[in-house]
């Protein structure tokens, strides 16, 4: 039986998102920008026997989930890193825009960048 997604992509893509809040002005401050993609990707993680994806492409869900928020808190170089253009877009989507006024807002953004990628971003 093939496996649902690389445990070695996770531990990378995990590390990173660690190494980004590490640099984070909020590093000391709040726990929960640490357990906060960790959660996203217990979720993706839980649904996967469940949905219809392949390995590389729940393997990219994983790393979008791992290093999305990492990239509102730090200036951690994503898009130099050689990582799949699929997750560069992805992390982009799930990002916020703080220019935007409101959580609400935020949110609509993320929805609507997300509805223009594949389905399993």
């Amino acid at each position: 039986m093939q496996e649902l997604y690389n445990v070695d992509n996770y531990k990378k893509f995990l590390k990173i998102s660690l190494e980004a809040r590490r640099n984070s002005s909020e590093f000391e401050e709040n726990t929960f920008n640490y357990l906060h993609p960790i959660s996203v990707v217990a979720e993706i993680i839980a649904t996967l026997p469940f949905i219809k994806i392949t390995q590389e492409e729940a393997d990219k869900a994983i790393a979008c989930a791992l290093l999305h928020s990492a990239t509102e808190n730090s200036n951690y170089p994503f898009e130099y890193m050689g990582l799949d253009k699929d997750v560069v877009e992805g992390v982009k989507a799930l990002t916020k825009d703080n220019s935007l006024p409101t959580p609400r807002l935020q949110t609509t953004d993320c929805l609507t960048r997300l509805s223009k990628l594949p389905k399993y971003i």
